[in-house]
């Protein structure tokens, strides 16, 4: 994927979870993000200082179109901007980033993504939910959306990962 167009998808998947975030609150118990997916799907010739960069940027846009708490979301992102590099060598392996300039997702299998998406996805939420309850919740309460937020965002993941890059394949 060319840069360009990388970045026009990065921003209209931003933009989108924004609306997802304001206006679609299916139950207190499922959050849906798709940052996940482009953290993780970010080419390797982009370090973690660009991931870090965009990680934030991405969480800030989306908490200031979105309205949610300005900071959560960068706060929970850039975890996993950090680990993404070590979680896609952990899933897939050395050669997954040998080519730099194409979406590690665009060269992983179908289970390789679930994977991938589910980890990222459950540190991702994991950290959100934490954070966002501030110990006012209780624990089931935390663990069941943090499992049901993984499961739906995994899943809406993987499927647009195979939509977005899975020309590349």
């Amino acid at each position: 994927m060319k840069n360009g167009r990388y970045f026009i998808v990065f921003a209209i998947l931003c933009l989108a979870q924004a609306l997802i975030s304001n206006y679609f609150l299916f139950s207190q118990y499922v959050l849906i993000s798709m940052l996940p997916l482009l953290i993780v799907s970010l080419p390797p010739r982009y370090g973690t200082p660009a991931a870090l960069g965009l990680a934030f940027v991405a969480g800030f846009v989306v908490d200031f179109v979105g309205g949610g708490t300005l900071g959560l979301t960068s706060c929970t992102l850039l975890p996993l901007a950090l680990l993404r590099l070590p979680l896609l060598r952990l899933v897939s392996g050395e050669e997954i980033l040998t080519e730099r300039d194409i979406s590690p997702i665009a060269r992983q299998a179908a289970a390789e993504q679930a994977l991938t998406m589910v980890l990222a996805c459950l540190l991702f939420f994991g950290l959100y939910v934490w954070v966002d309850s501030a110990g006012t919740r209780p624990f089931w309460f935390n663990a069941v959306r943090t499992l049901l937020s993984t499961g739906v965002s995994a899943l809406l993941c993987v499927l647009l990962g195979n939509f977005i890059f899975g020309q590349n394949r």
